[in-house]
């Protein structure tokens, strides 16, 4: 046997990302405080997520798609005293993927 030590391994960096389905979109999208900071369309979303995606993958950083709850989120953020806003989905995103 060898006496070397095995190298340890860096674990991976993983970034939560709020998954919106097509049929909830504009209703999560009309409860936000900053809806000008989501895409116009689901399509669009869809479209960019993908490639945020990709370029994380790129970057060695791994996503880790969190299906978006209307009810869930919006509890969450009363419970805080948080706006609804791009800062609040990325908190309740990386709470629930700890869940997952």
């Amino acid at each position: 046997m060898s006496s070397k030590a095995k190298p340890v391994q860096q674990q991976r960096r993983t970034i939560a990302v709020c998954w919106f389905k097509r049929d909830h979109y504009e209703e999560a999208k009309s409860l936000m405080a900053d809806p000008d900071r989501l895409y116009g369309s689901y399509d669009e979303w869809l479209k960019e997520a993908l490639g945020f995606e990709r370029e994380m993958a790129g970057r060695d950083v791994k996503t880790k798609r969190v299906g978006f709850h209307v009810q869930s989120f919006i509890l969450f953020c009363r419970i805080r005293s948080l706006v609804p806003d791009a800062g609040a989905r990325m908190l309740w995103a990386a709470q629930e993927a700890q869940k997952l």
